[in-house]
């Protein structure tokens, strides 16, 4: 059986590789902090478009198919459905 010899990087590979492993294990971490980050991003934009839904489920029941201003609370009932809910 042969004798294995062993050698040894030089200090400036060993640095390199030093320096490769650890900015791959960073860029590792920062991917799994992008991913948790956009997956609760994700969650708190769908908790508010469902708070907005049932808003918007609310201000139909009281006024009807309405088509609201954001900037000034006016609106105007949607033709198509008409004004069937409104009291």
């Amino acid at each position: 059986m042969a004798k294995e010899t062993q050698k040894k990087l030089t200090a400036k590979e060993l640095e390199n590789l030093q320096q490769y492993v650890a900015e791959s294990k960073h860029q590792k971490e920062e991917v799994v902090k992008l991913h948790f980050g956009h997956t609760i991003a994700m969650d708190r934009f769908k908790s508010m478009q469902e708070r907005l839904d049932k808003f918007g489920e609310k201000l139909e029941k009281k006024y009807g198919n309405i088509n609201v201003s954001i900037e000034t609370g006016e609106f105007v009932i949607d033709d198509e459905k008409g004004d069937t809910n409104a009291k």
